[in-house]
């Protein structure tokens, strides 16, 4: 590829920040110019902050045998700093070619590279991250869609229980169960149909039904899904 030429891996992320491991399979190793590879982690977002973490670079052995040979390990002993989006690590990981194309972490011309990386904040970081995020409400759909129902607004199916009628919306039904949504939008439904009776249960049980749907979210097709 060149000298100054290098190939990015895919963004993962690790203590709040997106990060790349950077390679560079032509440089020179900077003790005596040896032809060697470069890996480094590059910073892949920021927010505009400073950002303080360890790194751990391991080129891995593929024999199989597990093994682990000093001259493809790294690790900082203290936490480096990157100021902006694309800074790297700047000291990196230097591994001769020679050494490196005669090793058992070669294989098939492919490299595989494992890079640890912790993110350093402080009590202060920690608690200016408490402040902004946002406290999320619970869900009261359940109270929402009881709302629904008692007020009538906007039904277009009529349920009729013996002498007493309860009225629905087909697209909610259609949402909870598959029962009724083929039988309103299917292939062999009928997207027409405005009443459905049932027989053989007492009003005040299927009304008693249809709260145990709100609240307590049953599923068993016609029965557990009326609302």
């Amino acid at each position: 590829m060149g000298r100054d030429k290098y190939v990015y891996s895919d963004i993962f992320s690790a203590g709040g920040y997106d990060w790349q491991i950077k390679f560079c399979p032509d440089e020179y190793h900077p003790s005596d110019g040896v032809p060697s590879v470069l890996v480094a982690i590059v910073l892949a977002s920021s927010g505009g902050r400073d950002v303080r973490a360890l790194f751990e670079l391991t080129l891995l052995d593929q024999s199989g045998e597990g093994k682990l040979m000093a001259y493809n390990h790294l690790r900082t002993s203290e936490s480096e700093t990157m100021k902006c989006k694309g800074c790297y690590w700047r000291r990196g990981f230097y591994s001769r070619k020679a050494r490196l194309e005669s090793s058992t972490c070669l294989k098939d011309d492919c490299l595989i590279i494992r890079a640890n990386v912790g993110v350093v904040t402080t009590r202060l970081e920690v608690e200016v991250a408490k402040q902004d995020s946002i406290a999320v409400p619970s869900s009261n759909l359940g109270q929402g869609l009881k709302a629904l129902l008692e007020s009538q607004l906007g039904f277009d199916l009529v349920f009729r229980v013996g002498h007493k009628t309860f009225r629905a919306h087909k697209s909610i039904l259609a949402a909870r169960s598959s029962f009724f949504r083929a039988q309103f939008f299917g292939p062999v439904g009928d997207p027409d149909l405005n009443e459905i009776i049932v027989d053989d249960i007492h009003p005040s049980i299927f009304k008693v039904m249809t709260l145990c749907f709100f609240f307590f979210l049953l599923s068993m097709h016609v029965i557990a899904c009326l609302y």
